[in-house]
C-alpha cells in the first residue's frame, strides 16, 4: 500500500470521521491554522491524526506511555494521542508560545481521558566574550 493509499485509509475510518466531525476542543482561527502550515480546519485535524499514526508505527505507542511533545502549538496531536493513549497514559505539551498552548490545553482538559499540562518553553540567551 503507498502512502497515499494509507493515509486515504486512516483518513477514511469512522473513529477518524468523527473526530474531523467533532474535534472535542476549539479550534485555532483561519490565519493561525495557516501560519503552522495547514490550509483549513481539516486539513489542520488531519495532520494531527497522520502524525499520531506516525508515532505510533515508530514508537509504538502504548495505552500507559508518557509523551513529550515539543512545540505543540494548538494541540493538534494532543486529543488525537489522548485516544491512543487512554486513561493511563500522560500527554505533556511544551511551546514558546506557552500562553497559548496553556490556555488551549485548559480548554480541551475536560475532553482528554489522559493527564495532560502545557508549558512555556523559556528562551534563554547567553552572552559569551568573543574569542
Amino acid at each position: 500500500m503507498t502512502l497515499p493509499q494509507r493515509h486515504a485509509a486512516l483518513l477514511g475510518d469512522p473513529a477518524a470521521q468523527a473526530f474531523l466531525a467533532a474535534p472535542g476542543f476549539p479550534l485555532p482561527d483561519a490565519t493561525a491554522i495557516r501560519r503552522v502550515g495547514s490550509t483549513t480546519a481539516r486539513d489542520f485535524l488531519q495532520t494531527g491524526l497522520l502524525l499520531r499514526a506516525a508515532l505510533d508505527d515508530t514508537a509504538g505507542i502504548e495505552p500507559d506511555h508518557s509523551i513529550l511533545d515539543v512545540g505543540c502549538g494548538w494541540g493538534r496531536l494532543a486529543l488525537p494521542l489522548a485516544a491512543r493513549l487512554g486513561p493511563a497514559g500522560r500527554y505533556h505539551g511544551m511551546d514558546a508560545a506557552g500562553a497559548t498552548s496553556r490556555r488551549r490545553m485548559h480548554a480541551s482538559a475536560s475532553t482528554m481521558p489522559i493527564s495532560a499540562t502545557a508549558t512555556p518553553i523559556r528562551a534563554v540567551a547567553s552572552r559569551r566574550p568573543a574569542p
